[in-house]
């Protein structure tokens, strides 16, 4: 673990920001609160040239159509790849973590990146695109290759703090936990809520009771909530231009509200202040014709938001308030999933992630759900995640199973009925009338598969001439589906198998096969006839 993030601007934490700092032509500056501190230490014209990403991740979530190409923008609106973005603060994270090593090891011991198993991290609920994003950042990085499979693992983030709380909970004698009981995982991230619910098999490994659901209830939604009561007083285009013109102040600011979010207690009557920068008086009087701060503040006309000292000092109940609707979504989420006969009987509710530390948010889950299981957060539950990464590396396999969350299905052809087919997919081959792009299932949306499960199936070419079959794989969340072309059914895979010559006897069939490998799905074709394969991995990220 590393204990130092923060030591250069005199604090240590275990978490450091998803924030990178790129000089004005675009190389790598520094990450982390590093960054931070360095950006908000640039002069304003020179924070300007530079790029500064702050709190990113969260568009692999939000992106609907995430390619290689996918772009993101800085603080000040300029854009550069997000794989490239990526790739920068995972190999600050791989270097630093090799210089760490080297310290702790004899000089004699040469570490290579060959031997180190990876394991990355990722939300259960992002999409397939986002989790095989994040695996060419990472080969971007240099962490691993594609060329050594195994090397790299993608942990799902609720599955690995799962590992981690049941055996940190064991070793404690807080959980007694048998084969057939089910616990669920509650993971508040800053972007994301992810929850995953588990049940103990007879081996001891665990299979997914749902698929994984959530939302983007995180905590920088209360941040969203402060900014915009900032908004409401100082007015929504004079807080924008500020953020551009003095974007070190304005990071200072959120990294000081951070602090009060996490410390604020749901019984806690004080006032919360936050300190305003000293540029921002200036802009703001500027800006609004001799109309100062204090005076907007006091023309917002509460009684729970007042100023002194340089300071917005807010009531307790105003912050509680910032919280209220990224609570409620949760709480209603938790007990649609609570009340679900696929759920119950529930043992035990983990919450781990960096907002499950919130007082406030730990209070309102166990005062909800206390009766139906019992809700135990962990002991530094920020961190349940990337131990239980590190347990998940030395045995992957702790994962038995998982529900799909897609219907995965390929295009076959059949004899076309007018009552029942579309006139759309009507099309004479080889003089016979067939309809074609029907869809053939794989995999339903919901069926539990295992890890290393194989799905196959045996395909005929529809022409009798055609040199080689292609067989496309598309996925839908639907459960029934019929034609490829229905709406919601998207291409995620393509493979290609050279066929045999159409002589007697010689069979042109081709056996399909997908194998649900950790978190990826692999496709391969072989030609029965001619002995010819073809494979592939589905690719998500279509440009």
């Amino acid at each position: 673990m590393n204990k130092n993030w923060g030591s250069e601007s005199g604090f240590q934490l275990h978490k450091t920001e998803t924030s990178v700092l790129l000089t004005p032509e675009g190389e790598f500056k520094a990450f982390g609160s590093e960054a931070s501190k360095a950006y908000a230490d640039l002069e304003e014209s020179d924070a300007k040239e530079h790029y500064y990403f702050h709190r990113f991740k969260m568009k692999l979530h939000t992106e609907k159509t995430l390619s290689k190409d996918t772009t993101i923008e800085d603080v000040n609106g300029k854009k550069l790849p997000a794989l490239d973005i990526f790739a920068h603060a995972m190999r600050y994270l791989k270097d630093h973590m090799l210089n760490a090593i080297k310290l702790t090891v004899s000089a004699e011991t040469t570490l290579e990146n060959d031997d180190i198993r990876w394991v990355l991290t990722v939300p259960a609920i992002w999409d397939d695109s986002a989790k095989q994003f994040m695996r060419q950042a990472a080969y971007k990085a240099g962490i691993a290759s594609e060329a050594k499979e195994g090397q790299l693992l993608i942990a799902l983030e609720p599955e690995a703090a799962g590992i981690f709380c049941r055996q940190d909970s064991t070793q404690n004698h807080l959980l007694d936990i048998k084969p057939g009981d089910r616990y669920m995982i509650v993971d508040c991230g800053g972007g994301t809520v992810d929850i995953t619910v588990h049940e103990i098999s007879e081996n001891g490994k665990v299979k997914e009771v749902t698929t994984a659901s959530g939302g983007d209830w995180g905590g920088t939604k209360v941040d969203v909530a402060f900014l915009g009561l900032l908004d409401n007083i100082f007015g929504a285009d004079i807080m924008t231009q500020y953020r551009v013109a003095h974007p070190n102040e304005y990071l200072i600011l959120l990294n000081e509200f951070e602090t009060k979010k996490r410390s604020t207690g749901p019984g806690d009557s004080e006032i919360v202040a936050v300190h305003l920068g000293y540029s921002f008086f200036q802009f703001y009087r500027e800006h609004k014709e001799g109309c100062t701060a204090q005076q907007a503040i006091e023309q917002y006309d509460s009684k729970e938001v007042a100023f002194s000292n340089g300071m917005i000092r807010i009531h307790h109940s105003v912050m509680k308030s910032f919280f209220t609707p990224v609570i409620d979504s949760i709480l209603a989420h938790l007990d649609k999933l609570v009340s679900n006969e696929e759920v119950t009987p529930l043992k035990y509710m983990f919450m781990v992630g960096g907002f499950s530390e919130s007082p406030i948010l730990q209070h309102a889950v166990k005062e909800k759900f206390q009766g139906a299981c019992t809700v135990l957060v962990p002991e530094g539950c920020g961190l349940s995640i990337i131990k239980g990464a590190v347990m998940f590396g030395h045995n992957p396999s702790s994962i038995a199973a998982r529900k799909s969350k897609y219907t995965y299905g390929t295009a076959v052809c059949v004899p076309f009925e007018r009552e029942h087919h579309p006139e759309r997919l009507k099309e004479w081959i080889d003089g016979k009338l067939l309809c074609t792009r029907v869809f053939t299932k794989f995999v339903e949306a919901g069926q539990l598969v295992t890890v290393g499960e194989v799905s196959e199936h045996v395909f005929s070419p529809s022409s009798l001439l055609q040199p080689a079959m292609g067989i496309e794989i598309f996925r839908t969340e639907e459960r029934e589906v019929h034609y490829c072309d229905d709406e919601g059914v998207t291409k995620c895979g393509y493979v290609v198998v050279r066929l045999p010559p159409p002589i007697p006897g010689l069979t042109r069939a081709v056996r399909a096969t997908l194998t649900f490998a950790e978190t990826e799905i692999k496709i391969d074709a072989f030609a029965l006839g001619s002995g010819q394969r073809a494979s592939t991995k589905i690719d998500f990220l279509h440009d």
